[in-house]
């Protein structure tokens, strides 16, 4: 595939509960929401700016990575992992969470 770009939304963190790191594989451009900092890359992973930035999960374009990649690729890894140094105000809840947005790509055909 080709011209793969996708945003990764809900980047974010809270005291005691988590805090979102999101590392892709590959080369690739990107822009980050305002309360995200790194490039997603292994060197740089992309996270929350604090550790207690809390955003609504699908309604706050600030914790966004909007990602692209140009050249053609066959698969990109995500990796996620929890940065929180403390649980203390962990609930059993479903707000640790990143999503996958508006994904497009074009095909690349094989004409034999």
């Amino acid at each position: 595939m080709s011209n793969l770009a996708f945003t990764v939304t809900d980047i974010d963190s809270n005291t005691g509960d988590f805090w979102d790191v999101v590392e892709l594989s590959g080369t690739f451009s990107y822009t980050a929401g305002s309360s995200v900092t790194g490039k997603g890359t292994a060197s740089s992973p992309a996270t929350a700016t604090s550790g207690n930035a809390p955003l609504a999960d699908t309604t706050s374009s600030a914790g966004n990575l909007n990602v692209t990649y140009q050249a053609p690729t066959s698969s990109v890894i995500l990796t996620y992992w929890n940065n929180a140094q403390s649980f203390s105000g962990a609930t059993v809840d479903r707000n640790q969470g990143i999503y996958i947005a508006g994904m497009k790509f074009s095909v690349i055909t094989n004409n034999c």
